[in-house]
């Protein structure tokens, strides 16, 4: 057999970025349908949709195009090959708020396990329920002071998350913001944060210290259930004589 009929039996090599593999429509991505390990997403896309890329475990890295306003919940869930992910400043949401009488499945980058480093850029506005839920070997991550919304969950088990700053444009902390965050030993609630949802650093077994303003009205008494090791909390004492009770402190 001549080489060049050899050859020529072998299935084409294509692309692994081809817009065949894109299922996009009017800028929404529908459906990554490719099994590449890398993949550039068309400069088209301004919407990635709920389930785009889930559960592509061996996908390792994604370029998100400057164009993408919006990343849906649970657009790249259980991508467990995922190692690092750059949010463009053009995103002004990773997933939703988590409002009654609707039910989100899957945070937008929920169980991404080997996940090591985000960037989020200006431009975001609201970080949705559950996003980087049971991303546990998530570090560090800097939230732009564009940031208003911090979902629920949305750092659930993030068990390796060791330092995070929430920055003074944050409104609320959600429900279970921060639980089971193991290895976070220092929070600062920043000035002007109303609301501390219910359980929101519950299980953040290394925290030592927090820093509460005096704008922090509601706080549930289960926040810092099971942070055994809290024994520096900084507030006035006008705040302790108002709240210190509420809280079940270890």
């Amino acid at each position: 057999m001549k080489l060049t009929d050899y050859y020529s039996r072998m299935p084409p090599i294509t692309n692994p970025n081809d817009a065949s593999n894109f299922d996009i429509v009017a800028g929404e991505l529908i459906k990554y349908k490719g099994d590449s390990t890398e993949v550039i997403i068309p400069k088209t896309v301004r919407f990635i949709k709920e389930g785009a890329f889930a559960n592509q475990r061996y996908l390792s890295k994604v370029t998100i195009p400057r164009g993408v306003v919006e990343i849906d919940n649970g657009a790249f869930s259980g991508c467990s090959g995922l190692t690092s992910i750059a949010i463009p400043d053009s995103a002004t949401k990773i997933g939703d708020k988590l409002e009654y009488g609707k039910r989100i499945e899957k945070g937008a980058f929920e169980g991404c396990s080997n996940l090591k480093s985000v960037t989020l850029s200006q431009g975001l506005r609201t970080i949705g329920h559950r996003a980087f839920a049971g991303c546990s070997s998530l570090e560090s991550i800097s939230i732009p002071d564009s940031v208003e919304t911090l979902g629920g969950w949305v750092f659930w088990e993030c068990c390796a998350l060791s330092s995070i700053v929430i920055p003074k444009s944050v409104q609320i902390i959600e429900q279970n913001a921060f639980g089971g965050c193991s290895n976070l030993t220092e929070i600062a609630v920043p000035d002007g944060i109303s609301y501390i949802g219910p359980g929101a650093f519950v299980g953040c077994s290394a925290l030592s210290r927090v820093t509460i303003p005096d704008s922090v009205t509601v706080i549930f008494p289960d926040t810092f259930q099971n942070c055994e090791k809290i024994h520096d909390v900084t507030a006035s004492i006008e705040w302790k004589e108002k709240n210190w009770e509420k809280l079940e402190f270890p």
